[in-house]
């Protein structure tokens, strides 16, 4: 029988080595069962609980919810992408809670960074410029607008994620316990 043993605490939530354990089969899961050294895998594993303990808090905090018909949406989108055979009832719904966890931090940081988010048209119309002659109709140029519209937005997203992130695991606190090892 696994001994239950506190592997770290992170704002007085802590992560056990079978929270670690889990983790370890979700990622697994993930990347279809790609050779992962398992040191990486562990470290990757631990990072991704504790960051998941400070998005968590951060969205509480800001009170971010999202209909489950959206989460199911995009859950049922992994799920085709993958072999659900060897999946279980428990680890679906570990992968489920992630989806949201991302789906709300997405919510989160749209919000709080909305009023930065606008693109420069100067660099879209110079993009548009130079992909003219790949589209002849009005339409297809609008569509390609929009996709540039939307990879600036994104990227600008991507940049405050990380940022507000790290901000916040910066006033975390995060203590390691000793414990032995899977």
């Amino acid at each position: 029988m696994l001994k239950i043993e506190t592997i770290v605490t992170v704002n007085n939530t802590i992560v056990t080595n079978v929270d670690l354990a889990q983790e370890i089969e979700i990622i697994k899961i993930i990347n279809q069962n790609e050779k992962i050294n398992i040191k990486d895998l562990r470290e990757a594993a631990l990072n991704n609980l504790i960051d998941e303990i400070i998005k968590k808090n951060e969205i509480y905090n800001n009170r971010i919810s999202v209909e489950e018909k959206i989460i199911n949406n995009y859950f049922n989108i992994f799920l085709k992408n993958i072999n659900i055979s060897k999946i279980n009832n428990k680890k679906k719904n570990l992968i489920y809670k992630k989806i949201k966890l991302n789906i709300e931090w997405n919510i989160l940081i749209k919000r709080l960074y909305i009023s930065k988010l606008d693109v420069n048209l100067n660099e879209i119309n110079n993009k548009i410029d130079s992909s003219k002659s790949k589209f002849s109709q009005k339409e297809e140029e609008i569509k390609i607008i929009e996709e540039f519209i939307n990879q600036e937005k994104n990227k600008k997203i991507e940049v405050y994620s990380k940022l507000h992130f790290e901000r916040l695991k910066k006033k975390s606190f995060i203590k390691f316990h000793k414990w032995k090892k899977l």
